[in-house]
Order: structure tokens, then C-alpha cells, then sequence
């Protein structure tokens, strides 16, 4: 992990990077002790890696490094890196979505698909939703369940989307 913090050429990063990632989820999925300190490690060079003034080759190697690793690090119900640390890695997400290089964004995207199909595996999994986790389309159908006309309720969501309560707006 060494190399990909020190090296000059961004070939080497890149690669370092690649390998570094894979030898994390190794060590993590076997349950191997004492990681610690080299999973921080790793957090710091991808997070490095993201920084804006990196070139570009090295932060797609980063978005692609966060996309493979987001169904064991960030999409995971069990936080295997605790909370801080994978909210540093949503950061990093962040950071690569809002870059100037079409590319990188598009890359980075891949982490929203990944949450986006973990999102629905979960659903799939739990047979009774609560109301919370149903989005507006599954609740649609309901409405008409509920005495209210589905266009009653389809209005209902356009006036809430149109016409946001007062405290959202006050945010403003």
C-alpha cells in the first residue's frame, strides 16, 4: 500500500490502488485480525485519490476502486468499516460525482447503481415493507385501497412536490 501513497508515476497509483482494494475485501471477507490499521491505511489513499487536483486517470481508478467495493464496504447493512470511515468513502462519492471531468462522473455513478440494486435486493428480501421503505409508485395502488382515487392521490403528491410544506421552504 505503500507504493500507491509514494510513488510519482500515476501508472503505478493506479495499479497500487487496484491491488491494494482487492487485498482489503480479501483480508475483510476471510476475517482476518489485526487490519486495522492497514484498512486505514487504504482509506487515506483512496481518499487521496479522489482529491480534485489528482489527474484524472487516478481518480477513475478510484471511482471503479469505490464501485467494486460498495456492496462490501458502502451498500452493506453490517458497516465492516464503521460508521466515520464509510462515511468518508460516501464523501469520496460525492467528491467524484461533482468532478469537471464527464468521465470521472460517470464512473462514480456506478457506486449509485450499486446502492440503487442493493436497495432493491433488500426490498425483495423483506416480505413486510414498512411504509417508510415503499416509494410514491408502490404506495399508489394503496391509495385506492384506502377510499382515495388513485388521480385524488397522484394530485395529492403533485401539490406536495409543487407546493413544499413552509418548514422546507424556511430552510431556504
Amino acid at each position: 500500500m505503500n507504493t500507491a501513497d509514494t510513488s510519482d508515476s500515476i501508472e503505478i497509483q493506479k495499479v497500487s490502488l487496484k491491488l491494494a482494494s482487492k487485498l482489503i475485501v480479501h483480508l475483510v471477507q476471510n476475517w482476518q485480525e489485526e487490519i486495522k490499521s492497514e484498512m486505514k491505511l487504504w482509506i487515506q489513499i483512496v481518499t487521496y485519490c479522489c482529491e480534485d487536483e489528482q489527474q484524472t486517470d487516478l481518480r477513475l481508478a478510484a471511482a471503479d476502486v469505490l464501485v467494486s467495493v460498495a456492496p462490501i464496504f458502502l451498500t452493506n447493512q453490517n458497516l465492516l468499516l464503521g460508521l466515520s470511515d464509510t462515511l468518508l468513502l460516501w464523501k469520496c462519492v460525492t467528491q467524484l460525482l461533482q468532478s469537471e471531468e464527464q468521465i470521472v462522473r460517470d464512473a462514480a455513478a456506478g457506486v449509485i447503481r450499486v446502492a440503487l440494486s442493493q436497495e432493491s435486493i433488500f426490498r425483495k428480501k423483506d416480505p413486510y415493507p414498512t411504509v417508510a421503505s415503499l416509494t410514491a409508485a408502490e404506495l399508489m395502488p394503496r391509495a385506492g385501497q384506502n377510499g382515495i382515487g388513485r388521480e385524488a392521490a397522484e394530485e395529492e403528491e403533485l401539490s406536495e412536490i409543487t407546493h413544499p410544506p413552509l418548514p422546507l421552504l424556511e430552510a431556504f
